[in-house]
């Protein structure tokens, strides 16, 4: 440490402990080693981590409950669907299940179409 940050170290140790009744002004923070912080004091290596800390405890705790909210939401649904009371969007997914149903079923009938084309051409193999 150099003798000019001495001088203010101790110029600010001696304003810290000069008490409540003394009307002076704190030293500025470019008379501090370490540069200026928030309104002109120095922020120490304490404050910020912990306030860091507590923005995401807060931030995780509300994501959590959002979340918790949402599948909560989502169960209500699927039981609501599943009982029979057609909750909203009920109908799309119905519709939905029809479409691929048919889908389904005209893929499978032109598997059945293919093998019945198919089966001759083996058929006549097998003879020859």
């Amino acid at each position: 440490m150099d003798q000019h940050a001495i001088v203010c170290h101790l110029n600010v140790c001696a304003w810290l402990t000069s008490g409540p009744d003394q009307s002076s002004t704190p030293p500025t923070a470019t008379h501090l080693p370490g540069g200026q912080g928030l309104h002109g004091y120095r922020i120490g290596p304490v404050p910020v981590p912990a306030a860091i800390t507590l923005f995401l405890l807060f931030a995780g705790f509300v994501t959590s409950g959002c979340l918790g909210s949402a599948g909560a939401l989502v169960l209500y649904w699927m039981y609501s669907y599943a009982v029979g009371k057609h909750p909203i969007g009920a109908q799309e997914l119905d519709q939905m299940a029809n479409k691929i149903a048919s889908i389904v079923e005209n893929k499978e009938g032109q598997g059945r179409e293919e093998d019945w084309a198919a089966q001759p051409q083996a058929h006549n193999r097998m003879k020859s």
